[in-house]
């Protein structure tokens, strides 16, 4: 704890030197859970190279807990964080977070089916789901449970395109946030969960001594423009 405060003060006064020199440069590294990589960190870093030719974005796909654990360690300036309805993120206390946006989470199934009054309609048929160490996995878990089943679920999948791609071939349903829902929609219902409101936050986190440092500052900017584009 002693180290962590030793730390934290020189990264304060080097975040205080960088802003008295004026200028955006240098190098910033954002990490991110995959649909946040893609339609968040991504065309932030764009927006960020393009208004400082000095800058360097660097983006960084990883879990919540790797996020932490990066940032904590100084190999990240700002992690993408995401909690799901009922599934609280541990934030540790010495993180700075700014909730960036809330989106609606909805029920994906095949194109055929015929679409369900109640998700406990939905109690037998096959489900395509994160690993339960993953937030979204554990989400759909607590939302079956909480209106009485246990999904049976065939596939196990990391990535949402791939959950997608598996609910378009007909071969189950799932449940996706909605920034996670773009591309090639052919062959998928897209619909709110019946009966239930599910929700994604997804916030900012960085070390509290580094929140002043403009790279940082500008690229917190650049994710909450973006995040402003995807609620509108």
């Amino acid at each position: 704890e002693h180290a962590d405060r030793i730390t934290a003060e020189l990264e304060f006064a080097e975040s205080n030197l960088e802003a008295s020199l004026g200028g955006i440069a240098g190098v910033v590294s954002i990490g991110s859970f995959a649909s946040g990589a893609s339609q968040l960190a991504a065309p932030a870093a764009v927006r960020l190279q393009e208004a400082h030719s000095g800058l360097q974005v660097h983006v960084h796909e990883m879990e919540d807990p790797v996020s932490i654990r990066e940032l904590r360690l100084g190999g990240l300036d700002v992690a993408l964080l995401q909690e799901y309805t009922s599934v609280p993120t541990d934030v540790p206390a010495y993180l700075q977070t700014e909730r960036l946006l809330v989106e609606p989470v909805v029920l994906a199934i095949p194109e055929s089916w015929d679409p369900p009054r109640r998700l406990r309609d939905l109690a037998t048929a096959p489900w395509v789901a994160e690993p339960v160490v993953n937030p979204a996995g554990r989400a759909l878990l607590h939302a079956c449970r909480a209106v009485g089943f246990e999904p049976d679920i065939h596939y196990r999948v990391v990535s949402f395109p791939v959950i997608v791609g598996l609910v378009r071939q007909g071969l189950g349903v799932s449940l996706v946030p909605q920034m996670a829902v773009h591309g090639d929609r052919r062959g998928v219902q897209f619909l709110p969960v019946p009966g239930r409101r599910l929700e994604r936050t997804v916030t900012t986190a960085v070390r509290p001594a580094s929140r002043h440092r403009p790279a940082v500052h500008a690229a917190i900017g650049a994710l909450r423009e973006r995040a402003d584009e995807l609620d509108d």
